[in-house]
């Protein structure tokens, strides 16, 4: 029973009111609703008296008889448009990284000659042209244009990956067949289907990380389909990325020269959020064995959203 029905057959044993008591109620109320709010201080007292003037008002309606309605305020809707051939994908990258030295993959060690043992943290910047896929990104730790890094993005611009990535099926097996040829990564396993499950991870992390935007539906069939995967786990507890924010971790149970990376996933909307990289619990630091994983690093995407130019005002 919702709550129209409640209120209807509340007291319904009640004698009706006639339409000579009830009428100058219907217009103080419709006049009423003609206002506008003078004060805003208590927003939750407001929506009750709101909720209540509602209520009060479909049951006056059916009362009185079919009373033509004051008219509704038109909502604003943004139209939802594709960006120009010429515009830029824009996007911020913060990104935190341990004071340790990898020179020895199997047995690092601190490295605290730049005197900071809380690590480092720095931000990129890049700019993907939207038609063309023409790549310029800053330096880390500067706000100069890598001239050596102006290029074009590996895996096609960003407008044909969004155009193939919202044409993926929903099926699992399909999904994979189909970002197979969107993200031609992996050997195919040989039949081996421990090295297919891993290729068809790196390309779920390849769509995840490189398409700007992903429609939701698609975004939940990439999350479905990595819980089809043997050897990829989903934190059950929430981790944080760069920048503070709660995130689920997906990773390969296998890891290379002991360091696990892992994908960064919003836990409500299941968008990319960013990356971390740890040193698993069993390798030597400082020549000890460690007993718990270490973080190495750990990154955020913090602004993704397309610009008009490539300024590093943007």
């Amino acid at each position: 029973m919702d709550e129209m029905q409640m209120l209807g057959e509340f007291r319904a044993d009640a004698p009706a009111a006639d339409r000579a008591r009830l009428a100058p109620a219907h217009d103080r109320l419709l006049a009423e609703q003609d206002r506008k709010p003078r004060f805003r201080g208590n927003w939750k007292l407001t929506a009750l008296g709101a909720a209540a003037a509602v209520a009060a008002a479909a049951v006056l309606s059916t009362q009185l008889g079919p009373d033509p309605a004051p008219p509704r305020p038109q909502t604003e809707t943004p139209a939802v448009t594709q960006p120009r051939d010429g515009q830029w994908v824009y996007r911020k990258v913060i990104e935190w990284q341990a004071p340790l030295n990898f020179v020895n993959d199997l047995n690092p060690r601190t490295d605290d000659r730049a005197g900071s043992p809380a690590g480092w943290t720095h931000e990129t910047e890049s700019w993907t042209q939207y038609g063309s896929g023409k790549l310029i990104r800053t330096l880390p730790e500067s706000k100069q244009i890598d001239r050596h890094g102006i290029t074009t993005a590996n895996w096609g611009s960003p407008k044909a990956l969004r155009g193939k990535i919202a044409k993926l099926p929903d099926e699992p097996s399909a999904l994979f067949r189909a970002l197979s040829t969107i993200f031609p990564v992996g050997d195919g396993g040989a039949g081996k289907q421990s090295l297919v499950d891993s290729a068809n991870y790196h390309r779920v992390m390849l769509a995840f990380t490189e398409v700007d935007d992903i429609p939701p539906k698609v975004r939940e069939s990439l999350f479905r389909a990595l819980g089809t995967l043997s050897g990829v786990t989903v934190s059950k507890q929430p981790v944080e990325d760069a920048a503070g924010r709660p995130a689920l971790a997906v990773y390969e149970a296998r890891s290379e020269y002991n360091l696990r990376q892992e994908l960064l996933i919003d836990p409500k909307t299941h968008r990319y959020l960013g990356e971390r990289t740890l040193y698993v619990a069993g390798g030597k630091l400082d020549g000890k064995v460690t007993t718990k994983d270490t973080l190495v690093r750990r990154s955020a995407l913090v602004a993704n959203k397309v610009v008009d130019n490539h300024s590093l005002r943007s």
